[in-house]
C-alpha cells in the first residue's frame, strides 16, 4: 500500500454531504458513502466565497476536499471517486 502527503495529527474526519458540504449528523458507522471532511485546528482558513472550500461549523474549521469517500468498521478510507 502506497501512502503519500503529510501525516495530519490532531485531525476528525467529518462526513459531509456531497451536494452542499454540510456536516451530516449521521455518523460515518451508518452512511454508505459520503465527501470527506476534516477538522483540525491547523487547516488552513479561506474565505467562503473563495469556491467554498473551508467554512465554518459551530466555531470549528471543516476543510471540505470534494472526495467521495467509504469508511469501513475498522475506519479505513475508501476513496470511491479515484480513477
Amino acid at each position: 500500500m502506497d501512502v503519500h502527503g503529510l501525516p495530519l495529527t490532531n485531525a476528525m474526519l467529518v462526513p459531509l454531504n456531497p451536494a452542499d458540504g454540510d456536516p451530516s449528523d449521521v455518523p460515518w458507522e451508518m452512511l454508505s458513502r459520503a465527501e470527506l471532511g476534516i477538522e483540525a485546528p491547523s487547516v488552513q482558513i479561506k474565505d467562503e466565497q473563495s469556491a467554498g472550500i473551508v467554512f465554518d461549523w459551530n466555531g470549528n474549521q471543516v476543510a471540505r476536499t470534494g472526495r467521495i469517500v467509504a469508511v469501513d468498521r475498522l475506519g479505513m478510507v475508501r476513496f470511491l471517486d479515484a480513477e
